[in-house]
């Protein structure tokens, strides 16, 4: 019986050693994985920070951009409407202008009938005068 107390004994004790270093090595891994851990989570905060200045700039540079675009925008606007206007105002011009041409064909063939007309007339004139004056 002394020797089944032994064995059971030293079994235990192996066992128990094995659970010790088991233990031992499992703590040692979970040391080892909470210190990447650590150095990841540093790593990242060290990333991340400039990463948000970055972000930042950025959003601020995006808004003045769209400000100014804003602005572009507006004044592009405003020349088109002076152009519109200006292309409005070169019809009326081309039309005043269309008009003035014509009224001078008309004043100039007005013109050149009352010219021919008076030559006419000149010329009855002058016929009736060599007329009467040969009888």
């Amino acid at each position: 019986m002394l020797a089944w107390l032994v064995v059971v004994t030293s079994l235990l004790s192996v066992i128990l050693i094995l659970m010790i270093v088991g233990l031992a090595l499992y703590f040692r891994q979970l040391g080892r994985a909470i210190r990447e851990m650590e150095l990841t989570l540093r790593t990242v905060r060290e990333e991340i920070v400039p990463l948000s200045d970055d972000a930042r700039q950025v959003l601020r540079r995006a808004d003045g951009l769209l400000i100014t675009t804003q602005g572009e925008v507006e004044r592009i606007g405003r020349v088109t409407a002076v152009a519109e206007r200006l292309v409005e105002g070169r019809v009326v011009v081309d039309v005043a202008s269309k008009a003035v041409t014509s009224s001078r064909s008309t004043i100039s063939s007005v013109l050149e009938g009352i010219k021919q007309g008076l030559k006419v007339l000149r010329s009855t004139r002058d016929e009736s005068k060599e007329e009467s004056g040969d009888e």
